[in-house]
C-alpha cells in the first residue's frame, strides 16, 4: 500500500465523519506558472479551468508563480523545484505523488496531462479525512483557520512525519501574462502556504490509530493589498521525510469553509459489513448540533454507483423513513444548541451479488455553503465466491472483465483495504485474485489475510510488478508458503523499457506464449520455484529468469505472477493468458492424483508380481495419458501391463497394472513417469521398489507374447495365431490343459493343449480363430500346469465379420440403417427386406465383446421397409452391432452410444 502500513480497523471504533466535506480522496495541483512565460497563459490556465470544471470540488489548483521578476512569486517554488527536480514551466504536481505519464514515470506533470493522471489518484484509498474552518477579522485582517485531521485508517512513518499545512491563494488579480497582455485575470495565485513548503511539523505524531484526531489553529495577518472576498484556503495533510522528496506526498486536501462548525456525526461500531442476500445492514449514527443556535439540518443520502439496481435501502430518521422508491430523496431534523437526534441507515443486498454503499450528506438547511457533515455504511454479498482485490491506484489493471470471460461465476472487485476488514467473513470463496497492478505491494497484514485464504482451500492468483520484492518478513514467508521466491531485479529493459516473455512447452497456461512486453514504473523481478509442486510457466526470453510461478497445495491452486499483464503490449495475448490463468485456477482442465510411491511384495528372481496403480483424475475434463516411461535401467523389472497410454474422464479412475519381475535377489529402487495432458502435472512420476529373492527349485512359464488378436476375419474363413511357452524354471514343465471359455470353445481350434517342456526349452502353440457367425470377443486363453505361480492366462480378442460373398447376398436380401448415429437417448431402426417372399428375421443388438444386450426382433416378415425405436436407458457409452439375420444371411451395423 505505497508507503503506508496500514492496520484493521478497530471493531467498536468511534468515528467522527466528515465535517466539511464526503470522507473521499481529492487532489491539489500545486500548479507551477509565471508572468512571464508563454506556454503558461496557452496551456496551462484553460488546462487549469478545465480540470476544476470537470472534477468540480474533488480537485483544488494553487499557482505557485516562479522567477524573482515575477510579482507573485514566493520562496516555495525554488524549494519545490529543488526537491523535484523541476527545472521548466507550466507543470504541476498532483498530491506530490509520483505519476505515470505516456510510460514514464514522473512528478511534474504537463497541464495537458493532468486529466489523464488525476482519475488514478482520486481512486486511490484515503486514509484521512480533513476538514478547514477560517474566520476574518475585517477591521485587523487577521486570520484564524483550524485545520482537523480525522485518519480513518491506521499510519506509521517509519524515520518520517505527517503535517498539517494551509495554502492562502487569491482570485481575481488583474495583470501581465505573456501572450494575453495587460490586462489578464490570474486565479488561484498561491499567496502564502502558512507551513511553508513543507508543512508544520509537532502536532500529529509519526504514528497514528484507526479514528484518531488531530487539530491545529493558524493566525496570520492578511496582506493590505489582498482582496479578502477573492481569497481561497485549503488544507492538507501530508508526509514527509527530510532525506527523500519521494515521500512527501499530500494524503489528502480540503477547500476551507468560513465559519465554525454547526454539526458534529458520530457513530460506533464497523461501517463494512458482509450480508447474505435479504439481510440488512443497519447502522446509526448520532447527529448533533454544536452550533450556537437552533438548526435545521437537511439530510440527502446517495447510493454509490456500484451498488447493484436491485439492492434496497432505507434512511430512517425522526422525521419518517426515506427508501428506494420514494420519490423524495431528502429528510430534515431540526435540533436545538446541543442537542442530538439518530439517524439509521440500512442496505440491503439484493440478488445481484456485489457490493455498495449507502451514505448521507447532513447540512445547515439556511446555510449551503456551510459546514456539511457526512456518514457511510457499505455492505458486500456473503455469497461472493470470486473475488477480486484492487491493492493499485489505477482501475485499468483491473481484470474484472477476464474474470467475466474465463467463466468465474459473477466476479466482484473491492479495494485492498475493505478486503482486510471483511475479508474472514466471505465464507464461500473460491478464487481470490490480488491485484497489485504497478505500484500496489504487499504489506504484513495483507500477506496474513492471503495466507488465510490459501489455508481455507481458496484458490488465489496473486499479480503485479512489485508483489514479490518485499522485504517483509511474513510477506516473504507467505510468498515462500505459495512455492516463490524473489531472487532479483531483472535489468533487461533498462535501456527502452522493452521486454520479451516466453511460456513453457507444454504448460497448460503458457504453452506457445512469445510476446514483447512494454516495462510501465518499474523493472519486472526475477522468481524462483521452491517446493516439489512450485512450476515455473513464464520467463524472461533473453535471460534465464522466471517470471510467473504456479503451486497446488493439496486441491489449492496458487498463481504469482510477477508482472503487471497490462504490460503485455498485444491485447488478444494478454487476455489469452490471463484467461488461462484463471481457467487453471479452476482446475477447468484434467488433474492428476495418484500414489507417490509404490512398494511390491519380495518376488522370486525370474517371478512375476503385480500391483494397482489407482489413477483419478481429479479435473473437470478428460485426463490423457500418452505414455508411460519406465526408467531404463530397469524397464524389464518393472513392466506396464496393458496400454501405456489410455483416457479418463472428468471424476474417473483408471486402474494402471504394474509388474515386478526380479532377475536377482537385490532390492530394486527405479520410477515410473506418466505423460499427460494434466494441468497440475504433466509428468508425474511414481516411485517404485521391490525386493528380489533367491529362486527356488520349479518350472516357471514366460509366454513370448502378451496377447493374441484376431482382428475382422470372415464368417466361414480362419485365423492361425503362435506362441511359445517358455520354461525359464529348473524343473520339468508339465502343461495338462490349455483352454477357452466354454461359449467361446468351438470357435477355437488349439493344436496341442497337453505336454512337457524341458527347463530351458520351450514349445510353440497353435490357436485357429474359426467364426461362424458375426461376433466381437475379449476373453482369455487358461494354460493349467504345474507352474510355480499356478494357471496362466494370455489375453485373447477376435471379430468376425461379414464374408465378402456373404455380405454381397447380405446386402442384396437385407438393408439395415439407424438414425441419429451416434445418439445419446433414442435412434430409430430401419431394416428393408428385399426380394418377393416373407422371411423371418432376426434383429439384436450385440456389445463389442459379442454379448446380446437386445433383442429387438424375432419373427416373419413380409418383403418392405420396417422401423424400430431403440432406447439407451440400459446401455452404457460405447460401441455396439446391430446384428439383422435372415436364412443364413447376416447384416450388421456399427452404432454408437454417447452420453
Amino acid at each position: 500500500m505505497k508507503k503506508l502500513t496500514t492496520i484493521l480497523l478497530a471493531i467498536m471504533l468511534i468515528v467522527a465523519m466528515s465535517m466539511t466535506g464526503e470522507a473521499k480522496k481529492r487532489v491539489l495541483i500545486e500548479s507551477f506558472t509565471g508572468t512571464w512565460c508563454g506556454p503558461c497563459g496557452v496551456y496551462g490556465k484553460p488546462a487549469t479551468e478545465e480540470i476544476l470544471t470537470t472534477y468540480a470540488g474533488d480537485v483544488y489548483v494553487a499557482e505557485i508563480h516562479a522567477g524573482s521578476g515575477d510579482p507573485f512569486n514566493i520562496p516555495e517554488y525554488n524549494i519545490l523545484a529543488g526537491a523535484f527536480g523541476i527545472t521548466g514551466i507550466p507543470g504541476g504536481l498532483l498530491n506530490r505523488e509520483p505519476v505515470n505519464v505516456n510510460g514514464q514515470v514522473q512528478f511534474s506533470v504537463y497541464p495537458t496531462s493532468w486529466k489523464q493522471v488525476v482519475p488514478s489518484i482520486l481512486a486511490s484509498e484515503n486514509v484521512v479525512d480533513v476538514n478547514l474552518f477560517y474566520s476574518i477579522n475585517q477591521s485587523t485582517r487577521q486570520l484564524s483557520a483550524t485545520i482537523e485531521a480525522t485518519f480513518l485508517k491506521a499510519v506509521s512513518m517509519t524515520g518520517g512525519e505527517l503535517r498539517f499545512n494551509v495554502y492562502i491563494c487569491e482570485s481575481n488579480i488583474v495583470g501581465y501574462q505573456n501572450g494575453q497582455g495587460n490586462d489578464y485575470n490570474h486565479k488561484h495565485v498561491c499567496r502564502k502556504m502558512l507551513g511553508g513548503a513543507w508543512g508544520t511539523s509537532g502536532i500529529i505524531p509519526s504514528s497514528v490509530s484507526a479514528g484518531a484526531k488531530y487539530t491545529y489553529t493558524y493566525t496570520f495577518t492578511l496582506d493590505p493589498s489582498w482582496k479578502i472576498n477573492d481569497l481561497e484556503f485549503y488544507g492538507t495533510v501530508a508526509e514527509y521525510h527530510a532525506s527523500d522528496a519521494s515521500q512527501v506526498q499530500i494524503l489528502n486536501a480540503i477547500k476551507g469553509v468560513q465559519g465554525a462548525p454547526s454539526s458534529e456525526l458520530t457513530s460506533t461500531g464497523p461501517s463494512i459489513m458482509v450480508k447474505p442476500t435479504g439481510t440488512p445492514f443497519s447502522k446509526t449514527f448520532q447527529l448533533k448540533n454544536i452550533g450556537n443556535e437552533s438548526i435545521t439540518f437537511r439530510i440527502n443520502e446517495e447510493v454509490s454507483s456500484r451498488t447493484p439496481s436491485d439492492w434496497t435501502y432505507r434512511l430512517i430518521t425522526p422525521s419518517g423513513i426515506v427508501n428506494k422508491n420514494e420519490k423524495t430523496q431528502s429528510a430534515e431534523v431540526t435540533l436545538a444548541k446541543g442537542a442530538t437526534a439518530d439517524i439509521t441507515l440500512e442496505l440491503t443486498p439484493g440478488a445481484t451479488l456485489g457490493i455498495g454503499d449507502l451514505s448521507i450528506e447532513v447540512f445547515n438547511k439556511f446555510d449551503l455553503t456551510g459546514q456539511r457533515s457526512n456518514g457511510k455504511i457499505t455492505a458486500a454479498s456473503a455469497e461472493i465466491s470470486n473475488l477480486q482485490v484492487n491493492d493499485y491506484d489505477d482501475a485499468k489493471y483491473s481484470i474484472l472483465t477476464n474474470m467475466n470471460s474465463a467463466g468465474l461465476t459473477s466476479p466482484v472487485e473491492i479495494s485492498a483495504s475493505e478486503f482486510e476488514d471483511i475479508g474472514a467473513s466471505f465464507n464461500n470463496l473460491s478464487v481470490l485474485v490480488w491485484n497489485c497492478g504497478e505500484k500496489g505491494s504487499l504489506t504484513a497484514s495483507e500477506a496474513n489475510k492471503i495466507n488465510s485464504a490459501i489455508n481455507d482451500g481458496v484458490n488465489v492468483f496473486m499479480l503485479g510488478t512489485i508483489i514479490a520484492n518485499s522485504t517483509d518478513n511474513a510477506v516473504k514467508s507467505m510468498l515462500n508458503y505459495a512455492g516463490v521466491q524473489f531472487i532479483k531485479q531483472v535489468f533487461q529493459g533498462v535501456g527502452d523499457g522493452k521486454i520479451n516473455i516466453i511460456g513453457y512447452k507444454d504448460d497448460p497456461i503458457s504453452n506457445g506464449f512469445d510476446q514483447p512486453c512494454t516495462l510501465i514504473n518499474y523493472l519486472a523481478p526475477g522468481l524462483k520455484a521452491t517446493g516439489s509442486t512450485a512450476v515455473p510457466f513464464l520467463r524472461f526470453k533473453n535471460v534465464d529468469s522466471v517470471v510467473a510461478i504456479r503451486s497446488t497445495l493439496g486441491d489449492t491452486k496458487i498463481i504469482v505472477m510477477g508482472l503487471n499483464p497490462m504490460a503485455i503490449t498485444n491485447t488478444y495475448e494478454r487476455n489469452s493468458l490471463v484467461n488461462k490463468c484463471l481457467q487453471w485456477l479452476q482446475g477447468v482442465g484434467p488433474a492428476i492424483s495418484c500414489a507417490e510411491n509404490l512398494s511390491f511384495t519380495s518376488t522370486e528372481a525370474g517371478q512375476t508380481s503385480e500391483k494397482t496403480l489407482t489413477i483419478e483424475n481429479k479435473g473437470k475434463s478428460p485426463l490423457t495419458v500418452t505414455d508411460i516411461e519406465v526408467e531404463y535401467e530397469f524397464s524389464t523389472n518393472f513392466m506396464v501391463k496393458g496400454n501405456k497410454s489410455f483416457t479418463i474422464p472428468a471424476n474417473s479412475t483408471y486402474d494402471l497394472i504394474l509388474q515386478f519381475k526380479p532377475s536377482y535377489a537385490i532390492q530394486y529402487d527405479s520410477w515410473i513417469r506418466i505423460y499427460s495432458n494434466a494441468e497440475n502435472a504433466p509428468i508425474k512420476q511414481v516411485n517404485v521398489t521391490g525386493i528380489g529373492k533367491q529362486a527356488t527349485a520349479g518350472p516357471v512359464i514366460s509366454l513370448s507374447v502378451q496377447n493374441l488378436s484376431f482382428s475382422n476375419v470372415g464368417v466361414g474363413s480362419s485365423d492361425s495365431k503362435t506362441f511359445r511357452i517358455n520354461n525359464t524354471g529348473n524343473q520339468e514343465l508339465n502343461v495338462t490343459n490349455i483352454t477357452v471359455p466354454g461359449a467361446y470353445a468351438p470357435l477355437f481350434t488349439i493344436d496341442q493343449t497337453a505336454f512337457t517342456v524341458a527347463a530351458g526349452a520351450n514349445k510353440t502353440v497353435t490357436v485357429t480363430f474359426n467364426p461362424t457367425e458375426v461376433v466381437s470377443i475379449e476373453t482369455n486363453l487358461t494354460i493349467t500346469s504345474n507352474n510355480k505361480s499356478g494357471a496362466v492366462q494370455l489375453p485373447i480378442t477376435a471379430n468376425a465379420i461379414v464374408g465378402v460373398e456373404d455380405a454381397l447376398q447380405a446386402s442384396q436380401m437385407l438393408n439395415v440403417n439407424a438414425v441419429p448415429n451416434p445418439f445419446t437417448e433414442n435412434s430409430r431402426i430401419e431394416f428393408t427386406l428385399n426380394g418377393d417372399m416373407s422371411r423371418q428375421v432376426a434383429i439384436s443388438v450385440i456389445d463389442a465383446a459379442g454379448r446380446t444386450v437386445k433383442q429387438v426382433s424375432d419373427k416373419t416378415f413380409e418383403p418392405g421397409t420396417y422401423t424400430f425405436d431403440l432406447n439407451s436407458s440400459n446401455l452404457s457409452s460405447g460401441t455396439y452391432y446391430i446384428v439383422a439375420k435372415t436364412n443364413g444371411y447376416t447384416e450388421q451395423l456399427q452404432i454408437v452410444v454417447v452420453k
